[in-house]
């Protein structure tokens, strides 16, 4: 399953990487979005690989400098390694926070409300297409009444 980190956001690397995941000329907003999280996903092992084991090496890594004489060399390296560290924690956070605010379920225009991460999906997908078709919407009301996410 793939989920979208909000603490990429921060990286440059990922709107470049949305950018040429997405297939130019397409209309099929599916195959766009299928093809631009299986890119990301291996983007984001690649890029950031295990956060917390990360941040873990980092603290020991201050832990170790802390302990040397502090010489000019000592007190950059400290640096850079808070700077690192203080990143990190931010992607944890963000990481904490998107599962916190993960979408559990979604109502469409009809009432139902689906629960499986595959309905859901197709909910979004369909009102996407839905709303780039244009197909005679004439005001915004008409496109945000759709759906109700708890």
């Amino acid at each position: 399953m793939f989920r979208f980190e909000e603490a990429w956001l921060q990286n440059e690397g990922c709107h470049e990487i949305v950018r040429s995941a997405w297939l130019p000329g397409s209309h099929d907003i599916k195959m766009n979005l299928d093809n631009c999280s299986s890119v990301l996903k291996e983007w984001g092992i690649s890029e950031f690989g295990s956060i917390s084991k990360a941040i873990q090496d980092n603290q020991k890594k201050l832990e170790s400098l802390q302990s040397l004489p502090q010489t000019e060399e000592v007190m950059v390296t400290t640096m850079a390694t808070n700077n690192t560290l203080d990143e990190l924690l931010k992607m944890e956070e963000a990481i904490q926070r998107k599962t916190r605010n993960a979408i559990s379920h979604i109502t469409d225009d009809t009432g139902v409300i689906y629960r499986d991460d595959d309905k859901i999906e197709q909910v979004v997908v369909d009102h996407f297409e839905y709303l780039f078709r244009g197909e005679g919407v004439q005001n915004i009301d008409a496109v945000t009444r759709w759906y109700v996410v708890e």
